[in-house]
């Protein structure tokens, strides 16, 4: 394995282990399989969907909408105080999506404790 691909998994290795649900009501994922970066955002949910994430907050509902428009993937993020956030990832990697919900939890949670 070269160490550029290994430097790749390691970093959504790292990106993974910081993904918080805390601040989050609704996680909804939404991909048509046929499109072309569906492969990313299936990783994505692979990643959320692992028990380790999802303990750090059971309450939040985790959904998976399978669409067959040919649209890009989508996931629509709702916080606990209401407000929403949708991130199209139709030319996102694994990595830039796990990075920015990630961001998107931890601001997120940095506003709630102040």
């Amino acid at each position: 394995m070269s160490s550029t691909v290994r430097a790749l998994w390691q970093a959504v290795g790292q990106a993974s282990k910081a993904l918080h649900l805390e601040s989050f009501k609704r996680v909804t994922v939404r991909i048509d399989p046929f499109h072309s970066n569906a492969t990313a955002v299936r990783d994505f949910l692979s990643h959320v969907s692992a028990s380790r994430v999802r303990l750090t907050n059971p309450e939040c509902s985790l959904k998976t909408e399978v669409l067959c428009d040919r649209s890009e993937p989508t996931i629509d993020i709702v916080f606990v105080d209401g407000r929403r956030a949708v991130v199209r990832c139709g030319h996102l990697s694994c990595l830039e999506v796990l990075q920015t919900v990630g961001q998107l939890g931890a601001a997120d949670h940095g506003q709630g404790s102040q």
